[in-house]
């Protein structure tokens, strides 16, 4: 088992990837995510909060993101 952390985030893309070629790196893919949460404040109201999260992908995942 690997030392790593996992994430899972579910949301709306905000714009279409975009892709570049890196000598170096290899491949890379960036996009923003936009995230809504609903929470319930003590006085029973609904309020939505919305963030965005820009996600930069490099290797294998980076050629599937595109």
């Amino acid at each position: 088992m690997n030392n790593l952390n996992s994430v899972l985030i579910e949301g709306e893309l905000i714009e279409n990837p975009v892709s570049r070629e890196n000598t170096p790196s290899g491949k890379w893919c960036e996009f923003v995510l936009k995230v809504v949460r609903k929470t319930k404040t003590s006085d029973d109201i609904w309020i939505k909060r919305s963030i965005t999260i820009p996600v930069i992908t490099t290797g294998r995942l980076a050629e599937t993101c595109n």
